[in-house]
């Protein structure tokens, strides 16, 4: 989903660049961790209907990566918007491109063979919009390629984020006036647009809101401000991450108690389509500040998160195709068969993480060498 590279030191000194940070990688681990958990359940419910509550991983790791993006990138897009004097908006757009659409476009093309041999659910027609991520940028997602209605929402961040400040740059003397005002309408903008759907049209808070693109951008956003504060003023040295932390958890059991609390009517409720994504957006910002000092983690993981981290993106294209060959080749789970349960859930998992862990290490690492190699920072 992310730039596994973060940029440069922030002026807090704390670094996100090629070294890693530690507090990061353990955020994107766990993104991928509860989408994986959320999507593996449907394995396992027949068994143990209870886990039908990790529904709410799907939610909340999307959301995480959604403010791990604007973090990583809204970072690097700030640090080059300072320096008037260069150009930068086009080399950091390819960048960006050369990071994300390879792999994109690799299991797009996997969706296409899945689909055409009635694998996986959809008609192959409906991936055509899906070459320019324009799929889900006004109207509901496709039922094909599911996990790329938020792939489409970065892509459109990417683009929006240096184009916003290319224009208001020339508009606003002041570049840090600049940069706050174009967040700031970035953020306020999705939460008006998100308003007047409701009013308006009566939509899903899933399909109709949660997947839409101009309804979704202001989660990247929050990222960026997010960022933007701890590079500017190394917030984390001036607030202590305890009260981050508090603050954060508080935020986010609050948002998972809601979206529990309204089950089936969460498709009626105003505050669940409208205000319940800053909400855990919000949450996640506090909660990626507050660990950015933890520096003190062992050996091991580190390793661990390191690992995870560097297959997240190619593991959040996998796991969907995975899911769908294991449905193909056995079926659902029977009632009452653990055993079928348990073995289709631990090849799910074990499949996607050896299959993105091929793609991160044979097709990725090659294609950045390139990038790195003709398009440097």
């Amino acid at each position: 989903m992310i730039d596994r590279h973060g940029g440069p030191s922030l002026r807090g000194g704390i670094k996100i660049n090629d070294s890693r940070n530690f507090w990061l990688d353990a955020c994107r681990s766990a993104a991928i961790a509860m989408v994986l958990l959320s999507h593996g359940r449907h394995f396992l419910t027949p068994i143990f209907p209870d886990l039908h509550s990790l529904r709410i991983g799907g939610f909340l790791g999307v959301e995480l990566f959604f403010v791990l993006s604007g973090f990583l990138v809204g970072t690097i897009a700030w640090r080059h918007f300072q320096d008037a004097s260069k150009p930068w908006v086009t080399n950091f757009v390819v960048r960006r491109w050369m990071r994300t659409l390879p792999s994109y476009y690799l299991f797009l093309l996997v969706n296409f063979a899945l689909i055409a041999y009635a694998i996986a659910p959809g008609s192959v027609s409906d991936l055509a919009l899906f070459a320019i991520f324009a799929q889900n940028l006004i109207s509901k997602h496709p039922p094909v390629f599911g996990e790329a209605w938020s792939l489409a929402a970065e892509e459109v961040f990417y683009l929006i984020l240096p184009l916003s400040l290319l224009l208001l740059g020339k508009t606003i003397t002041s570049r840090k006036s600049a940069f706050l005002t174009a967040t700031t309408l970035l953020v306020l903008i999705p939460l008006v647009l998100r308003h007047l759907k409701v009013e308006i049209a009566d939509p899903s808070w899933d399909e109709g809101i949660r997947k839409i693109v101009v309804f979704r951008l202001d989660a990247l956003m929050f990222g960026v401000l997010a960022g933007w504060l701890s590079y500017e003023y190394a917030v984390t040295k001036k607030v202590k991450a305890f009260w981050l932390f508090i603050c954060s958890t508080a935020i986010l059991l609050s948002a998972a108690g809601l979206y529990f609390s309204a089950g089936k009517d969460i498709d009626s409720s105003y505050f669940a389509r409208v205000w319940l994504f800053p909400m855990v957006s919000l949450g996640f910002s506090l909660l990626l500040l507050g660990g950015l000092d933890w520096n003190k983690a062992p050996a091991w993981a580190r390793a661990f998160t390191d690992t995870v981290a560097r297959w997240s993106y190619s593991l959040y294209l996998a796991h969907m195709p995975v899911f769908h060959l294991i449905y193909w080749c056995f079926g659902s789970t029977p009632e009452g068969d653990l055993e079928g349960a348990l073995v289709r859930w631990l090849g799910f998992i074990l499949a996607s993480l050896a299959i993105a862990a091929l793609v991160e290490r044979f097709f990725e690492r090659p294609v950045l060498v390139v990038r790195d190699k003709f398009i440097p920072r």
